[in-house]
């Protein structure tokens, strides 16, 4: 949708242009007396109509660019966890969940028990290490929220590993990460999951 404001904008331009051109107006009035027709540079009815379902659209969907915090190449979003826990993670669409240190884990308050189930994980650096699945009951980033977030709490084999922001919160919505500016651009469509439902889905704040 994005892609689409962008070309409707870049054609509003063109009229706009085209409606300030003098020698245009002029050229148009001359073929209007020539065929008896009624030409004009202004959008045509469905360019009109398509331009009014766009902006309908429009105010349907959630869109933020939020800020991170950039160190080195790494980007660092501020992330909230069950409604009162705030942890920068590293923002991560390399990592399919989003993964918590030992300690980490502690600070939110969601330590695995006995009954999560281990799973091996390959980090970025090629080392497989064990963790323990787990389901965070709320992700916030900006104004976005999911519930029940997939997540895996690293063993103590994970030696100076960092918390992940990843896919399991990412790909709820269409993104994109802008390494340049320092920004996660975050899309979601009002309603197509809400917040107050119990199975994983978007929401808002």
């Amino acid at each position: 949708m994005l892609d689409i404001r962008e070309m409707v904008d870049q054609a509003s331009q063109v009229y706009q242009s085209a409606e300030e051109n003098g020698k245009l107006q002029q050229a148009a009035e001359e073929l209007n007396t020539a065929t008896g027709k009624d030409y004009s540079l202004e959008p045509s009815r469905s360019l009109a109509s398509a331009i009014r379902k766009l902006e309908s659209l429009e105010d349907e969907v959630l869109t933020e660019a939020i800020p991170l915090r950039r160190q080195g190449r790494t980007l660092y979003a501020s992330v909230t966890v069950n409604g009162k826990y705030d942890k920068e993670m590293v923002v991560d669409s390399g990592a399919s969940l989003i993964l918590l240190p030992g300690p980490v884990a502690k600070e939110l308050g969601v330590e695995p028990t006995k009954q999560d189930p281990m799973v091996q994980l390959v980090m970025a650096d090629g080392r497989t290490i064990t963790g323990q699945l787990i389901k965070l009951d709320e992700v916030r980033v900006g104004q976005f929220t999911v519930k029940d977030v997939e997540a895996a709490v690293l063993g103590p084999d994970a030696v100076a590993a960092e918390p992940l922001l990843g896919m399991s919160f990412l790909g709820n919505f269409k993104f994109e990460l802008d390494a340049k500016a320092g920004s996660l651009t975050l899309v979601d469509v009002e309603g197509a999951n809400p917040a107050e439902e119990t199975k994983p889905g978007r929401g808002r704040r």
